[in-house]
């Protein structure tokens, strides 16, 4: 794909994103949710979604290869409302495959996991991160020394997209310096070209633990998960987060602000439920004991859901 070609990409998926929403606030009401109340609308409203967009894509494929050689009656008004909601399904479809040929089309043609792995160290990434579980730290004293945090469950922890966007534009991500509370962030993380930075985010997704189980948290605004985190449990006074006005927080830990676009939700709830297996030393506090399953739940999927 040329340089030319490539500069399009962001509108174009830009106008496939704001298509879906619109067809999707169009089916939603109707085809999507699921009658009756149920706990986890959310999660059955997506999984009827995606059913109903196979099978459109099915259908919308035999139409395609079979064609339109057979006498029809004059549909009934009935028959008229199905097939126009099924017209808006099919654009529905074809978006989201449209989508997905632009993404494919938009990734280096290097971006392999043994091509990141060989750019992760030529780019001198191993200086400050080490790529190989589970934790190796064995004193407090092993932590300090640590250049940056370690990144062998980094395909569990970060969400695809937003890490290789942040890999050719790195900010800041704790306000104070890693290891040094009392300093400043710098913000001089080196930035990777986009080729580089393509192939490393492969590498760094092909890095996961066992521990995070695939599913367990949606994100969800909820009382219960606010209280948890603003009242309950001293997070606010380490983690910035957002507010209605801007933000607020401690800034002695990572910052929160846009954790829903940067951490995998089931990421926070693994690491919530057993922090040891990933950081052996750290300071911030385990809550596994002091907190119920639920509230775990509740909280991680609160913290997931911050823009």
């Amino acid at each position: 794909m040329s340089v030319k070609h490539q500069e399009h990409i962001p509108t174009i998926r830009d106008h496939l994103m704001a298509r879906i929403a619109a067809l999707g606030r169009r089916v939603a009401p109707r085809d999507a949710v699921p009658s009756g109340k149920r706990r986890n609308a959310p999660r059955a409203a997506r999984r009827a979604t995606e059913g109903r967009v196979l099978f459109v894509v099915g259908r919308v494929a035999r139409r395609w290869t079979w064609g339109h050689t057979t006498a029809r009656r004059a549909p009934n008004r009935r028959q008229k409302s199905t097939r126009s909601n099924d017209r808006v399904w099919s654009e529905y479809a074809l978006a989201l495959l449209a989508g997905a040929l632009v993404a494919l089309a938009a990734m280096p043609a290097n971006a392999d996991p043994a091509a990141g792995e060989q750019a992760f160290s030529d780019n001198g990434c191993t200086e400050c991160h080490y790529t190989e579980g589970p934790a190796r730290e064995t004193s407090i004293a092993e932590q300090l020394a640590k250049g940056g945090p370690e990144l062998w469950y980094a395909g569990s922890k970060f969400q695809a997209e937003w890490l290789g966007a942040w890999l050719q534009d790195p900010q800041p991500i704790r306000p104070r310096a890693y290891n040094a509370p009392n300093e400043p962030n710098p913000g001089d993380h080196p930035a990777l070209g986009a080729d580089d930075a393509g192939s490393v985010n492969e590498f760094l997704m092909t890095l996961v633990s066992d521990a995070v189980e695939a599913g367990v948290i949606e994100p969800k605004r909820s009382a219960k998960g606010r209280n948890i985190f603003t009242k309950k449990m001293p997070c606010t006074g380490c983690h910035q987060f957002p507010t209605r006005k801007k933000f607020t927080g401690g800034v002695s830990g990572p910052s929160l602000i846009g954790a829903g676009s940067r951490l995998n939700p089931d990421w926070i709830y693994a690491y919530l439920t057993n922090p040891d297996l990933f950081k052996p030393f750290k300071a911030m506090p385990t809550f596994s004991g002091l907190l119920s399953e639920k509230d775990i739940k509740a909280v991680s999927a609160y913290v997931a859901n911050f823009e």
